[in-house]
């Protein structure tokens, strides 16, 4: 709350609040488990959203499959020419929440039909269950999985001395292959030697979706390195424009996100 210099004769305000005990959300993590609505199989509470961060095994998909739902169905406003979704989940590819979408169409699901069956492309994922003020039923039960290899990601040998490559999904030279849409891809390299260790990075070709004129941000697709514990930012690239490029990181951790079209090399030292 923040005032002004002018003076005014105003009341100012007063808020209420409650705290809650039936929680929902937070970090989930392992190879498989259960996600449900809070008061599961009793009706769920509203003016909630949930929010679970789901990461699996590197180089895992998570596969998250509803076995129960039942939510409150899509209503049309008035004046509105279609039904939406007032109490709904809502998946996510990857580990924010700007990633891509994993359900087609309208993205959220509710009503009482089982949504289908979605898989991250790699080993993170997001479920976000909002509800209104209105009308509530029983909710959701739902299982992920972590039983079927990453579309891409995965563990770098990080021996001292070592070497290697690894490439976007679908490249094939640097002047033909595809990646696809709505990637989430994570490779982590944690060196043997957590002390006087380093490794090197370099772009031997690249070429994705670049930047927007007059920014200097990546706005669409990206390639993100990451040093040490703490997920230091190294540097983001995207375009065509960063071949030859070296990426030296100096801690004994790397993690490398990215939807891109390139083939890297590294270099343990």
């Amino acid at each position: 709350f923040q005032t002004g210099s002018r003076v005014y004769n105003r009341q100012g305000f007063r808020i209420t609040y409650n705290t809650s005990i039936d929680g929902c959300g937070g970090d989930v993590s392992g190879s498989s488990g259960i996600i449900q609505s809070p008061s599961y199989p009793n009706s769920y509470p509203h003016g909630r959203i949930c929010i679970w961060k789901i990461r699996g095994p590197i180089g895992r998909r998570i596969t998250l499959t509803f076995t129960d739902f039942a939510l409150e169905g899509p209503l049309r406003r008035a004046g509105s020419t279609r039904s939406e979704c007032q109490d709904f989940v809502y998946a996510i590819n990857g580990p924010d929440i700007q990633s891509s979408p994993l359900y087609r169409n309208s993205s959220k699901r509710c009503g009482s039909t089982l949504p289908e069956i979605v898989s991250s492309s790699g080993n993170n994922m997001i479920l976000i269950f909002r509800t209104d003020g209105s009308v509530t039923h029983r909710g959701f039960s739902a299982r992920y999985d972590t039983d079927q290899p990453a579309a891409c990601g995965g563990e770098l040998n990080g021996a001292v001395g070592s070497s290697g490559y690894f490439t976007s999904p679908g490249f094939v030279s640097p002047t033909s292959g595809n990646y696809s849409n709505s990637l989430y891809c994570e490779w982590q390299l944690v060196n043997t030697e957590p002390t006087n260790s380093s490794v090197i990075f370099t772009i031997d070709a690249m070429d994705i979706e670049g930047r927007l004129p007059n920014s200097d941000q990546c706005s669409f697709d990206s390639l993100s390195f990451y040093g040490g514990s703490m997920r230091i930012p190294m540097g983001q690239y995207c375009g065509n424009e960063t071949s030859g490029t070296s990426i030296y990181n100096p801690f004994p951790e790397s993690l490398i996100r990215f939807t891109v079209f390139l083939i890297l090399q590294y270099i343990v030292y």
